[in-house]
């Protein structure tokens, strides 16, 4: 239950606190307005959230842990960022 804790914590850190910061220039984006950047980050998360979640059937993790783990290093690098 651990890594699934570590995960859920950092995971949704990053989507509720840290996403909606990240500011990027419009100019430089697709987006002609900041309110374009959240959903479509969203839509993007989710779609990456999707193949993992539907394909655990075929891969085998036998360290969780490792897994689990990477979200908190990506969770430091968004929030520095943000910073």
């Amino acid at each position: 239950m651990v890594p699934l804790l570590i995960v859920y914590i950092a995971e949704y850190t990053i989507n509720q606190v840290v996403a909606p910061t990240l500011l990027f220039p419009p100019d430089q984006t697709p987006f002609r307005k900041y309110r374009g950047f959240y959903p479509t980050y969203n839509a993007i998360y989710q779609s990456g959230v999707l193949v993992p979640r539907t394909s655990v059937a075929a891969l085998l993790v036998c360290k969780p842990y490792t897994a689990s783990l990477l979200q908190v290093p990506k969770l430091a690098l968004l929030a520095a960022h943000a910073a």
